[in-house]
């Protein structure tokens, strides 16, 4: 027998169970006996049984209050809900989905439901992060429609949860569980964008965070006055309860971490607007209405909680957790080292501490000063200290979580402010620049984001050394060294790499990264061969023979032998990793680099020294496709495009300059015809078109608006010709060294060039066998006639050219492998060419200059091929012959007579605008109505005489019915007596004249 599956359905009876066990609101003990009775067990059985619950559920929703929905949340409910939840495919998913938007649509109603119900769905019953596992924003949406004074409730209640005692046998794990919960979603609240907050309420959370990473709560017995000053706020109180258990180094970490994101997304967002008011106040970003950063918030509620004696900072114990979480065996001397050494990191974090502060008081007099006085550079040098001192402040931070590193720089960034904007020396550009990639090579992401912004401040000051110190950080391989130093360990050892294609064979699908790891791998054998144990020394010449037959070992020599393998192993592997990891922090700190000069090349696009990073960023640009490093190539080739891209460039360049933009030319063209890749032809042949607009452009008019011929601005012209007549005989010649498109986009952006190069191309043009790339030439030459700019006084530049292009139809003609269709596509061509020729010239003079006499035995004599034999060129030859011979008369006179027209309309035009328009307008406009009346009546008048059959028209209209063969005279008598009378009013009599 086949099975069958039911889905059980809500009785009709449930619908008034329901509403009488909720027809008492002041006592629902009924529907709560109804609900524990007979829906409740539901949940703990099969699917369709759990199925009926969650019907039963959705109808019991709508008809309770919201202080009522917490016995429908029991535990078994909250299981059922998000076991079905988190399992995609499960059968109860879409109906799980539904009761949770109904208990949030809701829940919506009443803000005090929300927060209960945020509580329970990420409670004990439920699941700590709800939306990530369950793939919903319930929680977010929850969050999302609250008041802002209901987050903060939802923050203190969150600061008391993060203090809560749990019970159990693993207390400790369940707490350090719930607390991370705690600081994610405290996280989740000031970073989210839908969540409605005050700033006041983003500044609690970052003080509570700041609190536990830095300092630890332990109530002292306090003698006489040094008990501390109770103070209302809320969130002090909160701070100055012990935790129960306390807080671990594991957990402190995993808070500075979380804060260190926080303070990063901070620094990049604008001020948080409360009123309309606040939206005219342009603060930069990472700062509070007030204008102060959120950094230096956090730096005056340390000074506050110093104050109290119960809080103790812990900085000490962080960086010994984090040196000796992995070496257990050396506690206690690292306890007495960390100890001693802490003591004097101490006087210095005060010492630099008091330094910054003071430097920080100073900037913002100064900047208070700035924002006062209404000179141009006073914008400027307001981003400028801005910029200063967040980077001062977010490096401070850095010595408040044991990160002591970073003391000398921020110690020499404070001496620099000194001299600099207090004392009006010169901006020392390359001992900033130093200090900039030293911090780029930090873990800290904050770090490095403020470096960019404080790079993009200081971009006018920098010079070539500190542009030349960045290039060499993109430009340096590493690769070549570890593959010199293969070589000549393979020299030393040749038997080695013969015993490794032994291994793997003659496969060559291994990756990259493997290799590599190998190659390392073999560097470090050898060392290893070096430091052998003593033991194996010993044994060999304790009388040992050398022969491998003769070898005999007892078992304690096996054992040694084993072990001694397995340490040469695992240190060859270790070795491996440390490589490894060098070479991808090398890559990371390439990146962050390349992203600095992206930002120079975006904002000094005027600026000359962006000249000195074409040539290096070409070297690393070129055609390495595939390797490891194509993610970094990639980048730097989106940093040159941005740079060649530009439509702003360097003007009034110096001699050095010039000759530098001419060895870059020379160098793009010798890259172009030596490139393999079609990414790297198309980088080099931008760089050429923009060298060359670089070069146009140092003129008065500029790359295209001078459109003189002869004035080529800077450009040398021999220069140019020679490389571009490779670069054309590259093209017509040998397939693959120069692409088609270079052409295209030189004389697109550039017609001036064109024009230059009409002679150049006619020269080469019949040279190669290829007819595709000859007639690519031609249309290239098409479009670069087309520019009528360019044509000069007169027409004088075409009529120079002109020869030029009946000698590179006539080469064309004359190839060998024409094929039917360009030779066709070449006489429409030749066609538009001439069309273009004789709306400047006379027919006559343009037969003379293009010779129509021999282009036309030309083409006759290209149309008589065998190749060509079954195509006709009748309509073309005509076509081409009307041309030459009557020229474009009537297409003249047309022109002409509209010219003329239109020169008419304008006289007109003029002698009506000038005397006064309203004098003249006036009394016409008041006549001309009554004039027109007055010739509409007697027109109508005459009429009605002169054709009586009008007025029986509308009765035939009136009477004949649908589809009736009448309908038809009717409507053509209709129409001729509305013609007769325009005829009479258009025309009158000489009678009606007088």
């Amino acid at each position: 027998m086949a099975t069958s599956y039911t889905i059980p359905r809500v009785h009709s009876l449930w619908e008034t169970l329901l509403e009488l066990s909720l027809s008492k609101s002041d006592n629902p003990q009924d529907f709560v006996n109804l609900w524990s009775i007979a829906v409740e067990p539901l949940f703990d059985t099969t699917d369709n049984h759990k199925y009926l619950g969650l019907l039963l559920a959705n109808a019991s929703l709508p008809l309770l209050e919201s202080r009522q929905f917490s016995v429908i949340l029991t535990p078994l409910f909250m299981r059922c809900l998000t076991q079905h939840l988190s399992i995609p495919k499960h059968i109860l998913n879409k109906a799980s989905k539904y009761t949770l938007s109904l208990l949030v649509s809701e829940a919506k109603k009443d803000p005090q439901t929300v927060l209960a119900l945020v509580g329970t769905l990420q409670g004990a019953h439920g699941i700590s992060h709800f939306d990530q596992r369950t793939g919903t924003k319930a929680v977010a949406s929850l969050l999302a429609s609250l008041n802002p004074e209901y987050t903060e409730k939802y923050t203190e209640e969150l600061f008391k949860k993060f203090y809560a005692t749990p019970k159990g046998e693993e207390s400790d794990l369940i707490a350090f569980n719930q607390r991370c919960w705690v600081v994610d979603q405290l996280i989740s609240i000031a970073r989210g964008k839908v969540v409605p907050k005050k700033e006041q309420c983003i500044l609690r959370i970052l003080k509570f965070l700041f609190y536990h990473s830095v300092f630890n709560y332990e109530q002292k017995a306090t003698k006489g006055k040094s008990t501390p000053k109770k103070t209302n706020d809320s969130l002090t109180t909160v701070l100055y309860t012990p935790c129960t258990p306390s807080v671990t180094p594991k957990l402190r970490q995993f808070v500075r971490t979380r804060l260190l994101s926080l303070i990063t997304f901070l620094n990049l967002q604008p001020s948080v607007q409360e009123g309309e008011e606040d939206t005219k106040t342009k603060n930069p970003n990472g700062t509070t209405q007030d204008g102060q950063f959120w950094v230096y918030k956090l730096y005056l509620f340390k000074q506050l909680m110093t104050s109290n004696p119960n809080n103790t900072l812990v900085q000490e114990s962080y960086e010994m957790t984090e040196k000796d979480e992995d070496e257990g065996d050396n506690e206690e001397d690292s306890e007495e080292s960390s100890s001693e050494s802490s003591e004097e990191n101490k006087v210095d974090v005060q010492e630099v501490e008091k330094k910054l502060l003071t430097t920080v008081n100073k900037m913002q007099s100064q900047l208070t000063t700035l924002k006062k006085s209404k000179k141009a550079e006073a914008s400027k040098k307001i981003k400028q200290l801005k910029s200063y001192e967040s980077l001062l402040l977010n490096l401070g931070l850095l010595t408040n979580f044991g990160d002591n590193g970073v003391l000398a720089t921020l110690d020499e960034l404070i001496s620099i402010y000194t001299e600099t904007f207090e004392n009006a020396e010169l901006f020392p550009v390359t001992i900033v620049m130093d200090i900039l990639i030293s911090l780029l090579d930090r873990g800290s992401r904050m770090v490095r984001r403020i470096v960019q912004d404080v790079f993009h401040a200081f971009c006018s000051f920098i010079n070539l050394e500190s542009l030349e110190l960045l290039l060499s950080v993109v430009t340096e391989d590493n690769d070549g060294k570890d593959e010199d130093d293969h070589d000549h360990e393979n020299c030393q050892d040749p038997t080695h790499n013969h015993g490794h294609k032994h291994d793997h064979g003659s496969d060559d699908s291994d990756s990259e990264s493997e290799d590599e790891d190998d190659d390392d791998d073999e560097e470090e054998e050898s060392k290893s061969d070096e430091s052998k144990p003593e033991s194996m020394a010993v044994e060999k010449s304790e009388g040992e023979e050398e022969d491998d037959e003769d070898i005999s070992l007892d078992d304690e020599a096996m054992f040694r032998l084993d072990k001694s393998l397995a340490a040469m192993v695992h240190n060859s592997k270790e070795a491996a990793k440390e490589l490894k990891e060098i070479k991808t922090s090398s890559l990371h700190f390439k990146h962050r680099v390349v992203s600095l000069l992206s930002t120079f090349a975006k904002s000094q696009a005027n600026n000359p020294l962006i000249l000195n990073m074409i040539s290096p960023l070409l070297t690393v640009t070129g055609d390495e496709v595939g390797s490891e490093s194509s993610n970094f190539v990639s980048k730097t080739r989106k940093v040159l495009f941005t740079l060649l891209h530009s439509h702003k460039y360097p003007k009034g360049l110096t001699s050095e300059y010039i000759d530098l933009l001419h060895n870059l030319l020379s160098q793009s063209f010798t890259l172009l015809f030596q490139s393999q890749s079609y990414d790297g032809s198309v980088v080099f042949s931008t760089a050429i078109t923009f060298i060359l607009r670089v070069l146009l452009g140092q003129s008065e008019g500029g790359e295209n608006a001078n459109w003189d011929v002869k004035d080529l601005g800077k450009l040398d012209k021999a220069i140019f010709l020679e490389h571009f007549t490779k670069a054309v005989s590259y093209f017509v010649g040998k397939k693959g060294k120069v692409p088609s498109f270079f052409f295209e986009q030189l004389f697109n952006h550039l017609p001036k060039i064109g024009w230059l190069s009409l002679e150049l191309i006619s020269q080469q043009i019949g040279k190669g066998s290829n007819v595709f790339i000859a007639f690519s030439l031609l249309e290239c030459v098409k479009k670069i006639i087309r520019v009528k700019k360019l044509h000069g006084e007169n027409s004088n530049n075409l009529r120079t050219v002109a020869p030029f292009l009946k000698d590179m139809f006539m080469k064309f003609f004359q190839m060998e492998r024409m094929n039917g269709k360009y030779a066709k596509e070449s006489l429409k061509l030749l066609s538009n060419i001439l069309t273009l020729l004789l709306t400047s010239f006379e027919s006559a003079e343009v037969r003379s200059m293009v010779s129509s006499e021999e282009l036309l035995a030309a083409i006759d004599e290209m149309c008589s091929k065998k190749a060509l034999s079954g195509i006709n060129f009748s309509a073309n030859k005509t076509n081409l012959t009307k041309l030459l011979e009557q020229g474009l008369q009537s297409k003249k006179r047309k022109r002409t007579e509209k010219q003329e027209e239109e020169k008419k309309e304008e006289k007109i035009e003029t002698k009506e605008q000038q005397p006064p328009a309203k004098k003249r307008k006036l009394p016409e406009t008041k006549q001309q109505p009554e004039v027109t009346e007055k010739k509409t009546e007697v027109t109508e008048k005459k009429t009605e005489v002169a054709t009586p059959t009008e007025k029986k028209t509308p009765v035939k209209k009136t009477t004949p019915k649908k589809g009736s063969a009448q309908n038809t005279p009717t409507k053509q008598k209709t129409q001729a007596t509305k013609v007769t009378p325009k005829k009479t009013q258009n025309t009158p009599s000489p009678k009606q004249k007088k």
